[in-house]
C-alpha cells in the first residue's frame, strides 16, 4: 500500500536513496505543503505525465519514447524541440498500439 509509510521507505531505500535524508524530508511539515505548490503549478500548465517539457513560450509537451542510439540521440532531440516547442498547432502525435512503436526496439 502505498499510502502506508513503511511502503513509501521500503520504495526509497530500494531505489537507493539516503535513508536519513530521505526520513528527515518526509517528517518535514513544510514538505507536503511544497509538493503540493509543485503539483499545482504542474496542473496549470497542463502537466499530466513525465516527462513533460515546459517551454518560454508556454506550451508544454509530453513525449513517450524509447532511450534513441547514441548517434540518433541529438537529432531525435532536435526534431521533438522543433515540434514540441515551436509549433503550438500540433496538439497530439500517438502511434496506434500494440505494438508500440512497431520495431522501435531491436
Amino acid at each position: 500500500d502505498i499510502r502506508s509509510r513503511e511502503s513509501v521507505i521500503a520504495v526509497a531505500d530500494a531505489a537507493g536513496l539516503s535513508m536519513s535524508d530521505f526520513t528527515a524530508v518526509l517528517d518535514d511539515p513544510t514538505s507536503l505543503r511544497e509538493i503540493g505548490e509543485d503539483h499545482e503549478s504542474a496542473v496549470a500548465i497542463g502537466v499530466f505525465g513525465t516527462p513533460t517539457f515546459v517551454f518560454e513560450n508556454g506550451t508544454s509537451a509530453f513525449l513517450k519514447m524509447f532511450t534513441p542510439p547514441e548517434d540518433e540521440a541529438m537529432g531525435a532531440f532536435n526534431d521533438f524541440m522543433g515540434i514540441a516547442s515551436g509549433r503550438k498547432y500540433f496538439g497530439e502525435l500517438k502511434r496506434p498500439q500494440p505494438p508500440w512503436p512497431r520495431d522501435a526496439r531491436d
